[in-house]
């Protein structure tokens, strides 16, 4: 970061101007904010590497395409995931009008998958997880066939396809295994998708099980940053309680979450949408209808912000916040 910082200012002292140069200084930095956690500032130095870019006619080259990968990345890392698949779709784009569909990486795919998948557009995400998780595999990539795998199981489940969602969940698991240290963060993930599938059986017994599995790995790593995920888990769980008739429990868990520091993001952000909407959920089946009709308002609001005007998420927070 530092060096990045002294790089961007000593350019802007030298006599010699070099708009090359400011365009790597200005992404190296960007992309230096977002590796450590600082997408805010990151996102306006992406936008001026753009602009910098169209005025040197990189437009439609791999330059572009690794801009855009990396800019479409910070915005997913900021909870801006609507803009985050325009970004990420532009760096499709180039590769598509310039005959270099086959140059899309796996990662790049994976990651608009995934975009989509976060953005309820489930029968979109499918066809390029599974380019991802094939491309993954011909290019020997193991951390992207594991993440494409992950993926693609949270899409199957979507989409009801929950026999097919469980052998992709049981394939990626040995795979984990062999990869990673015990208790590392990536099998919190496991635990938190087979505790999804299982409640989208409708086995919430299980699906508590799993996601107290989760929420323990998840809450052992919470100082190398994984607070958001506890955060996410605790708003599942939420939601599990309430399928189970246990409202009093559900309002408890979500508001761990309103009462630790450091769980939400502190700014506007499709994440801490999804909790405000949990916790209209939990206020609305206590019977407290003006606290979840705020909680929902501001949901809404940051929905319209991230996600866009199609999210089921925003639908449902407005049945909320209308409800009399």
């Amino acid at each position: 970061m530092s060096r990045s910082l002294q790089a961007l200012q000593a350019l802007d002292e030298s006599p010699v101007h070099s708009d090359n140069l400011r365009l790597t200084v200005l992404s190296d930095l960007g992309a230096a904010y977002t590796l450590s956690g600082q997408s805010a500032k990151a996102l306006p130095l992406y936008e001026q590497t753009a602009a910098l870019l169209s005025k040197l006619g990189y437009d439609e080259t791999r330059t572009a395409v690794d801009l855009f990968d990396a800019w479409g990345f910070s915005l997913v890392m900021a909870g801006r995931l609507f803009d985050a698949e325009k970004i990420f779709r532009r760096a499709l784009d180039v590769t598509r009008a310039k005959d270099l569909e086959d140059a899309a990486s796996a990662e790049l795919l994976q990651k608009y998958s995934n975009v989509l998948y976060e953005l309820a557009r489930f029968k979109e995400a499918q066809p390029y997880g599974e380019r991802a998780l094939e491309k993954a595999k011909n290019m020997g990539g193991q951390v992207t066939i594991e993440q494409a795998m992950l993926n693609l199981a949270r899409i199957y489940r979507e989409e009801h396809d929950f026999d097919r969602s469980q052998a992709m969940l049981d394939k990626a698991e040995p795979l984990l295994r062999r990869d990673l240290p015990a208790g590392h963060y990536a099998f919190g993930k496991l635990a938190g998708d087979r505790a999804l599938l299982a409640a989208s059986r409708g086995d919430f017994t299980a699906a508590l099980r799993l996601n107290s599995e989760a929420l323990s790995i998840m809450e052992a790593g919470t100082k190398a940053g994984r607070q958001g995920w506890v955060a996410s888990y605790l708003a599942d769980r939420s939601g599990f309680e309430l399928a189970l008739h246990e409202p009093e429990k559900a309002y408890e868990d979500i508001e761990k979450v309103f009462a630790t520091p450091g769980m939400r993001s502190g700014t506007i952000s499709a994440p801490d949408a999804r909790l405000c909407l949990a916790r209209a959920r939990a206020l609305q089946a206590l019977g407290r209808t003006t606290e979840a009709q705020a909680a929902a308002r501001t949901a809404i609001d940051e929905f319209e912000q991230t996600v866009g005007p199609d999210y089921p998420g925003l639908r449902e927070a407005r049945g909320i916040a209308a409800h009399q």
